[in-house]
C-alpha cells in the first residue's frame, strides 16, 4: 500500500503521526480550538444566553416565543453534539500507537503494551450510524486474553468515506505491518 495514501488520509481525519525509518508513530487526536468554539462552545453560549435573556425579559406567554425557545435549545443541543463527537473521537484515538514490522506498541497512560501476530486473536473493524448523516467507526485489536485495545477510532458524513479509510488502515495494519490474522 502507498504510504502517501496512508498519510492523507490520517491528515483528513487529524490524526497526528509521524514516520521515523520504518516506524509509524500514531499520536492523538489534533485540538482544534476555533472548530471547538465555533461549534461547540458559541452555539451553547448564544442558546444559554438566548434562555436566560427569556427568562428575564418575558414574563407573559407569547407564542413568538415558543420558536425563539426552540431555537435555543437547539442551539445548546447542537453544541453538546459536537462536544460529544469531538470527545468519542479522542477516547479511541487516547494513546500513542507505534506501528513497527511484526508488532504495535501502545503507549497508553497507565502502561506499555506490545502485540504481536503471536497474541492477536482478531481484529474487528466496524462502523455504525450515529444520526442521519454522520458515522463512526473503529478499528479494535482483540488478544488471545480477550483483552480489546483501541487502534483507530474515525467519524465523518459519508458512510462510504469512512469504510474505506478503515479498510485502508486495516490493510496498511494487515499487510504493510504483517499482522496477517485468518479469522
Amino acid at each position: 500500500m502507498n504510504a502517501e495514501i496512508f498519510k492523507s488520509k490520517l491528515k483528513r481525519h487529524r490524526i497526528n503521526y509521524s514516520i521515523e525509518g520504518e516506524k509509524i508513530i500514531l499520536g492523538k487526536v489534533k485540538k482544534d480550538y476555533l472548530n471547538n468554539f465555533l461549534l461547540g462552545i458559541f452555539p451553547m453560549m448564544l442558546g444559554l444566553g438566548l434562555l436566560v435573556y427569556y427568562y428575564f425579559i418575558y414574563t407573559r406567554f407569547d407564542p413568538f416565543i415558543i420558536h425563539l425557545l426552540l431555537g435555543s435549545i437547539i442551539l445548546i443541543g447542537y453544541g453538546f453534539f459536537n462536544f460529544q463527537k469531538e470527545r468519542r473521537k479522542r477516547f479511541f484515538n487516547d494513546s500513542i500507537k507505534i506501528f513497527e514490522k511484526g508488532k504495535i506498541t501502545i503507549d497508553s497512560k497507565n502502561d506499555k503494551i506490545e502485540i504481536t501476530q503471536a497474541n492477536v486473536h482478531k481484529v474487528l473493524c466496524f462502523t455504525y450510524p450515529v444520526k442521519k448523516d454522520l458515522y463512526e467507526g473503529a478499528i479494535i485489536i482483540v488478544d488471545k486474553k480477550q483483552i480489546e485495545y483501541k487502534m483507530l477510532g474515525l467519524n465523518d458524513e459519508n458512510e462510504r468515506y469512512l469504510k474505506n479509510d478503515l479498510k485502508t488502515f486495516y490493510d496498511f495494519v494487515l499487510n504493510d505491518i504483517g499482522l496477517v490474522i485468518l479469522e
